[in-house]
């Protein structure tokens, strides 16, 4: 899972969370909106998981723009 944000040309922020497998490279599902609340991401979770079966670990990565450049931010592995 990676949670990004961006703006638009007024100024106004959105949010998108991808979800991807790393071992098939496969896009499982992305949400966009300018709020994305827990019951939404959860929501989201439980439809890629009757999709495609049970997932075992979730790697949770933050990533940040700052002065231009990409920051890696904080990884996080959920085992479920």
């Amino acid at each position: 899972m990676n949670f990004m944000v961006d703006r638009l040309g007024e100024g106004s922020a959105f949010r998108l969370l991808n979800m991807l497998d790393d071992f098939s490279r496969e896009g499982l599902g992305i949400e966009v909106d300018f709020l994305l609340p827990a019951e939404r991401v959860i929501r989201s979770l439980d439809q890629i998981t009757e999709w495609s079966g049970c997932l075992a670990v979730f790697v949770l990565t933050t990533s940040y723009i700052k002065n231009g450049n990409r920051r890696s931010g904080k990884v996080s592995q959920l085992r479920v």
